[in-house]
C-alpha cells in the first residue's frame, strides 16, 4: 500500500467515523431531552438537563459534555495549538493542507473554551439548556460559563464527590510530609487515610439520601475525624446512627 492510498483510506475512514460520532452525539442530545421533558424539566419553554464536563489540556486539548441522566456524550471538542505540517515549512511556503491548529491562546485556557463553545451550542444541537453543571472543582471554568454563555447566569455548578474527596485525601497526605509535625502523628494520620476517605464518601452519599442540607453535610464532614479516631461526643446525624 502507497502512502498517497493510506492517506485516502485513512481520510475516509476518519469521515465514516465523524458521522456515526455525530448521529450517536444527535440521539444522546434527543434522549436527555425527552428525560427532561418527561420530569417537567422546562424554564422559558426550553427543556434543561444536568451535565458532566471535564478536559485535558496540552498542546492539543480535548472536553467533553456528558448528560447526566443517559451518561452519554453530547458534545466533544478539540484545541490544537500546533500543527506539525505548518511547524514543519514554517521557513517556507506552506502547501495546501488540512491544518489542525485552531486555538492560540495559553494551554489553560483550551478546555474553557470547549466547554463555553458546547454550552452556547446546546440550544442550536439539542434543544436544551445545561442548567446544572457537574465538574472538576476548577472554577475558572464556571466562571467562563457565567462570562461567555447566553444563559450563563442561570447555571448551577455542583461538586462531583468524587473529586471532593481526591482533593481531601490529597490535602491530608500534604500533611504526613510536613516535619512541623511530630513523626508518630504524621505516622497515624497516614494510616487512618483512608478509613477517612471512606467517611467522606459515606457523608456525602448519606446525606444526599436523606436530602440533608448543606449545613448539616458540613458537620458531618467536620466530625468525620473524631468519628474515625473514636470520638464520638460530638457525633449527631448521620455519624450518630452509623456509630450505632
Amino acid at each position: 500500500m502507497t502512502s498517497k492510498y493510506f492517506r485516502k483510506m485513512e481520510h475516509l475512514v476518519g469521515q465514516e467515523w465523524e458521522k456515526v460520532l455525530e448521529q450517536q452525539i444527535s440521539q444522546a442530545g434527543a434522549e436527555e431531552k425527552q428525560l427532561a421533558l418527561d420530569a417537567g424539566n422546562v424554564e422559558e419553554d426550553i427543556p434543561f438537563v444536568t451535565v458532566i464536563v471535564d478536559g485535558g489540556w496540552a498542546k492539543r486539548s480535548y472536553a467533553v459534555i456528558i448528560g447526566k441522566n443517559t451518561g452519554k456524550l453530547l458534545f466533544l471538542g478539540i484545541r490544537n495549538k500546533y500543527c506539525s505540517i505548518c511547524a514543519s515549512q514554517k521557513h517556507s511556503v506552506i502547501k495546501k493542507h488540512v491544518c489542525f491548529k485552531n486555538f492560540s491562546g495559553p494551554p489553560t485556557g483550551m478546555e474553557q473554551d470547549i466547554i463555553v463553545d458546547g454550552f452556547n451550542s446546546s440550544v442550536a444541537q439539542h434543544g436544551v439548556r445545561y442548567k446544572y453543571v457537574i465538574g472538576d472543582g476548577d472554577s475558572s471554568v464556571y466562571a467562563r460559563i457565567i462570562e461567555l454563555v447566553s444563559y450563563g447566569r442561570f447555571v448551577i455548578k455542583l461538586e462531583c464527590a468524587n473529586h471532593i474527596t481526591r482533593c481531601y485525601t490529597s490535602q491530608l497526605h500534604k500533611i504526613t510530609t510536613k516535619t512541623s509535625h511530630e513523626v508518630e502523628t504524621r505516622r497515624i494520620l497516614k494510616q487512618y487515610i483512608p478509613r477517612l476517605s471512606v467517611a467522606v464518601r459515606s457523608a456525602i452519599s448519606n446525606n444526599t439520601k436523606s436530602g440533608s442540607n448543606a449545613q448539616q453535610l458540613r458537620e458531618d464532614l467536620k466530625n468525620g475525624p473524631y468519628h474515625v479516631f473514636g470520638y464520638h461526643a460530638n457525633s449527631h446525624g448521620i455519624l450518630q446512627a452509623k456509630k450505632h
